[in-house]
């Protein structure tokens, strides 16, 4: 399963979160294919700490922007965030104490992805049409 086509990926408008939202949906895709292929848990973990440390700087250059345009729904668009790294921190503790990949983590994880994946695609759709339209206002 791939988590979407990360081709020509423009949501937001800004080069630097249109990239980053390209590099999260590909590397969560890796994960999501190791997982499927039951890579050792050490890397598994390795590769958690690097989604994790990238996510929470892509939201928080996100957040950076929508503040910076006044996005009105910011504050349910950052909870989304909140709640995504909630869940990310759980997987990652789960695999860090229980050792072995079980289905309801596997599941757990292609659930986070898929979440991600839609997240993308129509929240942060919403807010980069915002931010377009407040740009061309200004011009």
């Amino acid at each position: 399963m791939t988590a979407t086509p990360a081709d020509n990926l423009e949501i937001i408008g800004e080069e630097e979160t249109d990239r980053q939202h390209k590099e999260l949906l590909e590397k969560y895709d890796e994960f999501m294919r190791a997982v499927d292929t039951n890579i050792h848990r050490r890397d598994l973990l390795k590769m958690l700490d690097y989604l994790d440390s990238y996510t929470k700087t892509h939201f928080a250059t996100e957040e950076k922007i929508l503040k910076d345009y006044s996005y009105p729904d910011f504050s349910s668009h950052a909870e989304e965030h909140r709640q995504f790294l909630g869940e990310l921190w759980l997987v990652k503790s789960k695999l860090q104490t229980e050792g072995a990949m079980d289905e309801a983590l596997r599941l757990t994880i292609h659930t986070l992805v898929r979440w991600l994946s839609q997240h993308i695609g129509a929240t942060d759709k919403v807010a980069g049409d915002f931010i377009r339209k407040g740009r061309e206002r200004s011009q």
